[in-house]
This record gives C-alpha cells, structure tokens and sequence, in this order.
C-alpha cells in the first residue's frame, strides 16, 4: 500500500503516504460509494456513469417517471434500474401540483433552488444506500462532519429538501430535518465536484456531478490536482 490511514491528534483522520510517491503515480483509485448528477445538467449527463451528452445535447432514455434522471444508454438505464427506483418517487414530488407549488414559493433563488434540487437528488441516493447496503450507509454516516459550518443558504436548501421529503413520503420514517442536515454536512465535508468543460467559455471548468468516496475523502479537497476523472 502507497498510503495508510492515521489518526492525528490535531488534524483528526488522514491518509499518510508510507512511501515517497512519484509525480503522476497514482496512488489510490476507488470507486463511489455514492454519485449523483448536478441539477442544473441532469438532462445532459448519464444517471449512471457521468458522461456528458456529445455536442451540448440532452440524452433521449430518461426516466419517465420522474423526469429527473437520464442515461446515455440502455445498458446504463438497466444497471441503475435498482438505486434509481428506491429514490425515484423523491424526485417525482418535485412534479407533482405540491412540489411546483413548493418551489415557485420558496424563498430560494435561482442559483439556490439548483443547489436544492441537488440536494434532493443526493437525499435520494443515501436512502437508496441505506436500503441496500447497511454497512456502506454505516460507512457514509461515520464520515467526518464535526464543527462543518451550516450557511443560512445551505440551512435554506435542508429546509426545502426536508418538505419535499415530506410530500414524497409523509408515513416513511428516518427522513426527518437532521437526517437531511446530516447528508448535507457529510456532503460538504467529504464530497468531491466531478467538472466538465463550460461549453460557453473553453478555458472554465463546471460542475457535472458529485461524488463521495470513503478513502478520497481523507485527501486534500481541493479539486485539482488531487481528484481527477479520466473518461
């Protein structure tokens, strides 16, 4: 092994390399254990893999459901069929007469209501993750969200998520404010951007999709150049 986890008594849990590492060797690679689309490009890049529609266009095999999720193939729409489902009616109360009423009177601004939109979507896929996987959910939960700051927009966005998690599944249990708060601080602290090129301006990067990994969450957050996608 290139790194081992440590425990410091002033910077908490980190990952130590246990040897000196090259330039450009990679030196952990893992996969999610939770992704989801940005909002604001669902329709451009696939539920499943990430990928970005070609030529700035919108991929055709969507769910018809919920509108909110699309695939760049079939084989993708069939190997998401299971975590999609478990969140899909989440997604479906953002359509509904409640959740347009829900949203054309929120206080959230435009840039805002994309956050929450992909908030929900994240809200979504850790029930589905919890409904699966207990001892992955129970990796989820234990990562790092201790002292996290808690912005009025971002306290906004758990608000809003929390009432359409509400409409969706007013009997369901364990879908209360902390539990989206909770998901929120997780996801701030140990959530990575997966970027894409602006179509509008080449030299600027955009967020397509998040990611959280158990182990890459211990490494420096910032995005380049220590997170990196290579399609």
């Amino acid at each position: 092994e290139l790194c081992n986890t440590f425990w410091h008594p002033q910077r908490g849990r980190c990952l130590v390399a246990a040897r000196d590492i090259d330039a450009g060797e990679t030196f952990l690679a893992e996969a999610p254990m939770l992704w989801w689309v940005d909002a604001e490009c669902h329709k451009s890049v696939c539920a499943r893999c990430l990928s970005v529609c070609p030529e700035a266009g919108e991929f055709t095999i969507k769910c018809e459901a919920c509108g909110e999720a699309h695939w760049c193939s079939q084989v993708c729409r069939n190997e998401d069929v299971r975590r999609h489902d478990t969140c899909c009616k989440f997604l479906c109360a953002l359509s509904t007469s409640a959740g347009l009423e829900l949203q054309a009177s929120s206080c959230l601004d435009a840039e805002n209501l994309v956050d929450a939109r992909t908030l929900l979507a994240l809200v979504a896929y850790v029930v589905a993750l919890r409904t699966s996987s207990n001892a992955e959910f129970d990796q989820f939960w234990a990562l790092h969200s201790d002292g996290v700051p808690l912005s009025a927009p971002g306290r906004a966005c758990c608000d809003f998520v929390s009432r359409v998690l509400r409409l969706a599944a007013p009997t369901e249990l364990g879908l209360e404010a902390e539990f989206v708060t909770g998901v929120y601080l997780r996801d701030a602290a140990n959530g990575f951007a997966i970027t894409m090129t602006d179509p509008n301006d080449l030299a600027e990067r955009l967020p397509r999709g998040y990611a959280i990994c158990a182990n890459l969450a211990l490494t420096n957050h910032s995005c380049l150049p220590t997170a990196a996608r290579f399609d």
